[in-house]
């Protein structure tokens, strides 16, 4: 199988891996709490995607044809340290258009879980 291939089928993966979380966020009657909750999920996931490509030894659990592919072609696997600089790019730029979020993170706390929220941090 040949690096597009293998490009092309962890691309179709993640967007899989992430298409849950898009459809929940397009859901009409959520609260700002409810999108944050779904941004935190998705951060989370590229997270774990990340740190799955950075191992030794990549761990592709989340990612199937992918582990077919290295079980295949073991050379495949010389290309996975890019997946984890664009997952990385992804990260980046989701942190920087969701910045506000992060700012009124101690508001969203306070409503959703007044009593386990940090009230010093609280407006």
């Amino acid at each position: 199988m040949s690096d597009g291939e293998m490009v092309k089928s962890c691309a179709v993966q993640m967007a899989k891996a992430f298409g849950d979380d898009n459809m929940a966020k397009n859901g009409r009657c959520q609260t700002v709490s409810d999108l944050y909750a779904h941004m935190n999920a998705f951060v989370t996931k590229l997270t774990l995607f990340k740190d799955g490509f950075s191992a030794d030894r990549p761990n592709l659990a989340h990612f199937p044809s992918c582990e077919e592919m290295r079980k295949d072609a073991p050379e495949c696997e010389k290309t996975l340290p890019k997946y984890r600089a664009d997952t990385e790019t992804l990260q980046q730029q989701f942190k920087k258009r969701f910045q506000d979020f992060h700012t009124m993170q101690p508001r969203i706390e306070l409503f959703t879980n007044p009593l386990c929220c940090n009230h010093r941090a609280a407006p």
